[in-house]
């Protein structure tokens, strides 16, 4: 619960900064996010999501979180050096869609070094929560691109729904 509280607070600071890059849309690039297993480079790293889970603190919205490795509601990250997660608190219902907005919606990408987390703001990027079964309710499924810096990560992943 204290990593949950520390997320949001992270998420909700990051949402009131304001970052010289562009608002978020990426009009560069196409929509819908691509249907592929999610994907791309992480701080010039190549990164894919191996798992990905959704948690609740009271209300309709979720703590989305997207890892690396392979981790579960039941047997959450120790955070090992060098893991980069990608999280962002969301309306966790099918159909929600946006684009990453530099003042409200953003994600952070947390990378853990030596019992340290080097947070970044990603607020260039779209979600698209296309299967979100209630709590405790199985597998939902949503699509992220996010773009930090020339770095983008882009594709779908399944979301194991936490009680």
């Amino acid at each position: 619960m204290k990593q949950l509280t520390l997320c949001a607070a992270l998420l909700f600071a990051g949402g009131l900064c304001r970052c010289d890059t562009p608002s978020a849309a990426l009009p560069d690039l196409p929509l819908p996010v691509k249907q592929q297993p999610l994907a791309g480079k992480l701080l010039g790293a190549p990164w894919a999501a191996a798992s990905a889970l959704v948690r609740f603190n009271g209300g309709s919205k979720g703590l989305v979180e997207i890892y690396e490795t392979a981790i579960t509601c039941a047997a959450p990250s120790t955070h090992p050096d060098g893991e980069k997660r990608v999280f962002f608190q969301t309306a966790w219902r099918a159909g929600n869609e946006y684009d990453f907005d530099v003042l409200s919606d953003t994600a952070l990408l947390v990378v853990h070094e030596a019992n340290n987390m080097k947070s970044h703001v990603i607020n260039q990027g779209r979600v698209e929560i296309v299967t979100a079964p209630a709590k405790g309710a199985g597998l939902g499924k949503l699509r992220l691109r996010a773009k930090l810096s020339a770095d983008i990560i882009e594709g779908e992943v399944e979301v194991q729904v936490c009680d």
